[in-house]
């Protein structure tokens, strides 16, 4: 594989420059960043005949130094391990020899180093003379689009949304540790839920020699600090005040003076890599670790009894029973623990975690977690099965409550799902009629299409019912159910281009364990119209103002990513992508919306099939044929959606990216450049980047094959802004030679000849209005039909759209 990321490259520049100029230079640069690719690189652009790269770590360093010629270029790695021997050697050096350059962590001296200069007067001056006389450089950590462009390019399979966000935390800006992660994440390494955490601990490789490379600048660090660090770890950053208040004064020095302790934006907040812990971790005693913990859970149910939230990780760690030293502490948290375990069971549960609610349940064995009946049934029908759901549901609280709306989602769910559906009459009060918050959530656990006047009630419910729950759910599934028609429903959101609707707090309340379902549904619903990638950083914005905006980032990942390869016309990419996304996406939602999800996750991976067809068994229901036509258009195959009749005819509620494929396959089939380029700008205004290549190309070719080449040109040359647009943009996308379909490629003369056949008119009458002849007739009607696939004659009429000129 080519990789071709170069990072660091103003910090080359002006480092090769000064060493052409004989000068003497000092890269600052903490482990982990790149320092030997970085000096491998700038050996390849320095002027001089020769140049070494002596590494400090390597046994006999001193005399390798010594023996490279004067006239030579010197590059020194890891000068922060240098013996004394090693600094006397280089300070001679310097005062007699041509330029050079020496890479040095500025946090990773330690005492060892630290000793030699201030054991020796005579060595403490060189060296101060040295770095008096240096340039410094510094190299910064590299931004997460930089890191996601270099792991990309790294990884020999497709890499997830998901590890890519776990790697990138995990690696704190540092190319070599990202690589480093990579490794470990094809071994299954890394874990990257409730909190991106190295697992393994006898790493091998890259890994191996980054995770050396750490622990040999914290090597003199005492137990007790190690265990405090690896403890620390864990949590996100803390003042250091809050570290004190875990850890001790004693241990926050000297982690600082180590520099393991990494500073945030500002130096208010500090934390410790888990990188680094990783690499130290097999040094921390049990013990000691243990009396950390108590202390850390400590403050954090502190924190949470003062009403602010806990992150998932932090809310597992806390399922721990306290150690037999801390009886107090543990009485008195109990009941708040109980109920922080009793919520993340049910978050963890509701977001497809069981087998980590299992664990918590296990491990929380001093504790009594209490359920109501309402979310103890749906625990249950997710653990065990919807039969036991409803076992377990008990009788319907008062209809005007808000109790009864989350019991009837939960019941209709469980209900549908074992294969006993209720009917309104065995819900609903027989004295009255029901509520219209009530039949629209019934109406979202039904799995049947939707009939008209269904739609027509809930179009109804979001008019009369505006800006309450009743009227946000029902314009929710009015939009979702045209979404999956290819249609817009007339004044939606979408419409507007948005914004995109806020969940009310009332939403919440009536709807406490389906609190996602709105905001999965709004993105099914834009995924489906092609708007994914215009919509996800809204979706993201709204998810976090959630409490549960850990659990809604991870699936709002593998919707973007999605999306993103959609457009670009990865549809392999984002078949994977959503596969992630079910899994990670709320699990107790209603089945309409998790039929979607599943449809969706089928049509992606029939239009990335090399085979795909819209006549085969096991192509999905009529009212996903749509989504299924727009991922294939997406996919380029365009010959295919003409040969099965399937370009849709635009009415007033077609959406428009449906109108501009049938505008954009009508223009190719017609050979129509002009045209062509003027939608591919269209698509690409609306970021559906690989139709848009898709009808440059076509129209390049088509200029190409009349001998148009300035216009030829044009196009190219727009190709090639818009793969660089697309590649700045998009972390793992890969420049090709430019993305092609299989279009129609109808002569004019056959385009003309079976239109005149498609009116009706015989053979003899087209070769006399054509004046060629009945035989010239016959071939061109026999080639239309080929390239169509029309089986007679007669099916040319169902083609009349394509020869339009």
């Amino acid at each position: 594989m080519h990789h071709k990321t170069v990072f660091h490259s103003e910090q080359l520049e002006i480092a090769s420059e000064l060493l052409n100029r004989g000068e003497l230079v000092i890269i600052s640069a903490p482990t982990g960043s790149g320092r030997t690719h970085f000096l491998a690189g700038l050996q390849s652009r320095i002027a001089s005949q020769q140049s070494f790269i002596v590494s400090t770590t390597l046994p006999h360093a001193a005399e390798q130094l010594r023996a490279v010629p004067p006239s030579a270029t010197i590059l020194i790695d890891a000068l922060e391990h240098a013996d004394a021997d090693f600094l006397e050697a280089w300070g001679e050096r310097v005062q007699s020899a041509e330029s050079s350059a020496a890479v040095i962590d500025p946090t990773g001296f330690d005492s060892s180093f630290r000793g030699l200069l201030s054991g020796s007067a005579k060595l403490f001056d060189t060296v101060d003379t040295v770095m008096d006389g240096a340039t410094s450089i510094g190299l910064p950590r590299l931004a997460d689009d930089a890191l996601a462009r270099l792991l990309h390019e790294h990884s020999t399979d497709v890499l997830d949304s998901g590890m890519l966000h776990a790697i990138t935390r995990l690696a704190d800006g540092r190319p070599k540790w990202a690589l480093a992660l990579l490794e470990l994440a094809k071994v299954g390494g890394v874990a990257a839920f409730p909190r991106p955490e190295i697992l393994t601990s006898q790493p091998t490789g890259l890994a191996a020699s980054a995770l050396r490379s750490v622990a040999r600048t914290v090597r003199d660090l005492p137990p007790e600090s190690v265990t405090a660090a690896v403890l620390l770890s864990r949590f996100d950053p803390l003042d250091l005040k809050g570290i004190e208040d875990l850890v001790g004064s004693h241990h926050t020095e000297l982690l600082l003076r180590q520099g393991i302790l990494a500073s945030v934006g500002t130096r208010s907040l500090y934390y410790v890599p888990p990188f680094v812990a990783s690499a130290i971790r097999d040094l921390a005693p049990t013990d000691a670790l243990t009396v950390f913990e108590d202390t850390a859970q400590e403050r954090l149910l502190a924190k949470y009894s003062l009403g602010f939230p806990l992150s998932v990780s932090d809310a597992v760690f806390c399922s721990r029973p306290f150690t037999a030293a801390r009886p107090q502490v543990a009485e008195k948290y109990s009941s708040l623990r109980s109920s922080l375990i009793e919520k993340t069971i049910v978050e963890l549960i509701d977001f497809g975690e069981e087998q980590l609610a299992r664990s918590l349940l296990l491990r929380s064995t001093d504790t009594q977690v209490l359920l109501s009946p309402t979310l103890r049934a749906a625990v249950i029908g997710a653990l065990v099965g919807p039969e036991a759901g409803l076992s377990h549901i008990g009788p319907p609280p008062e209809h005007d409550s808000n109790a009864f709306v989350g019991w009837l989602g939960v019941h209709s769910r469980l209900s549908e799902l074992a294969l006993t559906p209720s009917a309104p009459e065995d819900i609903f009060p027989a004295d009255r009629a029901e509520h219209d918050l009530e039949r629209v959530v019934w109406l979202f656990n039904r799995s049947a299409m939707l009939t008209s006047e269904q739609v027509a009630f809930l179009e109804q419910c979001g008019r009369s019912h505006a800006d309450t729950t009743t009227g946000m759910l029902a314009d929710t599934l009015v939009n979702l159910d045209a979404a999956t028609k290819g249609e817009l429903s007339p004044g939606s959101w979408i419409e507007r281009a948005g914004p995109v609707p806020r969940t009310s707090s009332q939403t919440l309340t009536e709807l406490p364990h389906t609190s996602g379902m709105v905001l999965l549904s709004q993105a099914l619903t834009c995924f489906v119209l092609g708007k994914g990638p215009v919509f996800a950083p809204e979706f993201v914005d709204i998810a976090r103002r959630s409490p549960l905006y850990e659990f809604h980032a991870r699936w709002l990942r593998h919707y973007e990513a999605s999306a993103t390869a959609l457009a670009c016309g990865d549809l392999i990419r984002a078949h994977r992508e959503w596969g992630l996304l079910i899994g990670t996406a709320p699990h107790l939602i209603p089945l309409r919306v998790e039929a979607q999800l599943n449809s969706i996750h089928s049509g992606l991976g029939h239009a990335a099939s090399p085979v795909a067809a819209l006549d085969t068994p096991d192509v999905a229901a009529n009212d996903s044929e749509a989504q299924l036509r727009l991922f294939m258009y997406f996919a380029g195959k365009h010959a295919t959606l003409a040969q099965h009749h399937s370009i849709p005819l635009a009415g007033d509620r077609t959406a428009p990216l449906m109108s501009l494929m049938r505008a954009h396959l009508t223009a190719a089939a017609a050979e129509n450049p002009r045209e062509l380029a003027r939608i591919a700008e269209v698509l690409r205004q609306r970021r559906a980047w690989a139709p848009a290549l898709y009808a440059l190309g076509q129209a390049r070719e088509i200029f190409l094959s009349r001998r148009s080449g300035v216009a030829a040109t044009e196009c190219a040359e727009q190709i090639d802004e818009l793969e660089r647009e697309i590649a700045h943009t998009v972390p793992s996308y890969l420049r090709r030679s430019t993305l092609t379909s299989d279009y129609l490629h109808l002569t004019a003369r056959e385009r003309e000849v079976a239109a005149l056949a498609a009116e009706g008119l015989a053979n003899k009458a087209i070769a006399a209005r054509l004046h060629c002849s009945i035989r010239t007739v016959e071939s061109h009607i026999a080639q239309a039909r080929a390239k169509l696939g029309a089986a007679s004659r007669k099916d040319l009429a169902n083609y009349r759209s394509l020869f339009e000129a």
